[in-house]
């Protein structure tokens, strides 16, 4: 849980700092994604990957990367 929290304040920070269609904003929301999974959570960690998703759909020349690690 505490790692959770940890990273939805980063993503809040990186969001905010380089907006939601940005590479390093997608691969924290997969970190956040997985964290939240081997809690439990799957629900949310379905829409926290869906976001990273729909983030990178207009990434140029990062797509494919974000879509594989994703």
């Amino acid at each position: 849980q505490d790692a959770i929290a940890t990273q939805k304040r980063a993503l809040a920070l990186m969001t905010r700092l380089l907006g939601p269609a940005h590479p390093d904003t997608a691969m924290l929301q997969n970190s956040l994604a997985i964290a939240l999974q081997r809690a439990g959570e799957y629900d949310e960690a379905g829409v926290v990957l869906q976001d990273a998703l729909d983030s990178a759909v207009d990434l140029p020349n990062q797509r494919n990367h974000i879509y594989m690690t994703v």
